[in-house]
C-alpha cells in the first residue's frame, strides 16, 4: 500500500517545488522595465495631444458659426438661430438692420416693429443677452 502512495507523494512534492507562473506572466525585471517604458511613451503622447487640443480651444471661438439668415426679422426661423453671446455683426447677418437702436451705458437694445407684434433684443457688453421674438 505504501508503494501506491509513493508515486502520488513524489508527484505532489515535485509539483509544489515548481513555480506556478502562467504563460505571459514573466516576472523578470526586463519585462517590467519594458512595460514602464511603453507606458511612459504613451503618457507623453497623450500629454502632447492634450496640449494641441487645448491650444485649438484657446484660438477658436467656442460657439458655432450661425447659419446665414434671410435678414428678415419677421421670420421666426431666423430668431431661433440666435444664441446668447453672439456679436452685433452675427445678429445683423441673421435678422438684418434694426429699426431702432437705444444705447444705455453697457446695454444696447434693438427693436423692430411695434410691440406686441414687433420684436426686440438686448446686448450687454456687446454680446447678445436676451430677446423677444415677433408676436410674443
Amino acid at each position: 500500500m505504501i508503494a501506491k502512495f509513493r508515486p502520488v507523494l513524489l508527484t505532489t512534492l515535485v509539483a509544489a517545488l515548481v513555480p506556478a507562473v502562467a504563460k505571459g506572466q514573466a516576472a523578470s525585471s526586463d519585462s517590467l522595465a519594458h512595460r514602464i517604458v511603453v507606458l511612459e511613451s504613451k503618457t507623453a503622447d497623450l500629454e502632447q495631444r492634450l496640449l494641441t487640443l487645448e491650444a485649438l480651444i484657446k484660438t477658436q471661438p467656442s460657439r458655432a458659426v450661425p447659419a446665414p439668415g434671410s435678414g428678415n426679422w419677421h421670420d421666426l426661423a431666423n430668431w431661433r438661430r440666435l444664441r446668447r453671446g453672439m456679436t452685433e455683426e452675427e445678429v445683423r447677418a441673421i435678422l438684418g438692420e434694426p429699426e431702432k437702436v437705444e444705447v444705455l451705458s453697457i446695454q444696447t437694445t434693438w427693436t423692430w416693429g411695434k410691440i406686441p407684434k414687433g420684436a426686440s433684443l438686448n446686448f450687454v457688453n456687446d454680446e447678445l443677452a436676451g430677446w423677444s421674438e415677433p408676436g410674443q
